[in-house]
């Protein structure tokens, strides 16, 4: 649903006057004649939803009832992020869990995680990486590239550089 205020640059306790003074200042940067002929059709476009704003909420009835259909579809959509943002915490929340032990009990000897943890855990991991989409394995991908270039850069550099050099090859 269109936030016809947002279209009139105005906000919702906005009186009629303020409406109309945005409208026509709206109507005549957006009119077509005053574009290149290149961006006719997107002013062309603009100026169709100003009007529609401009109709909408310069009728008193109108309005009440924009405003009555704004406040339900406002609710429903911060629900609906409230769901979103609820979903991505859980989703975090298992990444970040994919390798850490501490939700494990301590079985092993000296509190380790045993194989048979370490086993569902990794089931785990591979079963949340199949799941992932093309362009998360692309960036996944990209990094691990990063990563690569960078380490070998960080080694050239060790070997180039002469007392850097002696400290590396001194160790046994």
């Amino acid at each position: 649903m269109k936030n016809y205020y947002e279209v009139l640059e105005v906000s919702q306790n906005a009186s009629q006057e303020v409406i109309e003074k945005a409208y026509k200042a709206l109507a005549k940067k957006y009119h077509p004649d005053r574009w290149p002929k290149d961006k006719q059709l997107y002013a062309n476009n603009k100026l169709e939803e100003l009007v529609e704003a401009y109709s909408v909420l310069s009728n008193v009835k109108l309005r009440q009832e924009y405003n009555q259909l704004l406040k339900i579809n406002i609710h429903n959509t911060a629900q609906k992020n409230n769901f979103r943002n609820q979903e991505n915490n859980k989703n975090i929340s298992q990444k970040n869990s994919l390798f850490s032990f501490k939700n494990f009990k301590p079985n092993g000897a000296l509190g380790m995680p045993t194989k048979a943890d370490i086993k569902t855990s990794f089931k785990t991991f591979i079963k949340n990486e199949s799941k992932k989409s093309k362009e998360e394995h692309l960036t996944d991908i990209k990094v691990l590239l990063l990563t690569i270039i960078i380490v070998v850069i960080i080694i050239i550099l060790f070997l180039k550089i002469p007392f850097l050099r002696k400290l590396v090859t001194s160790f046994p």
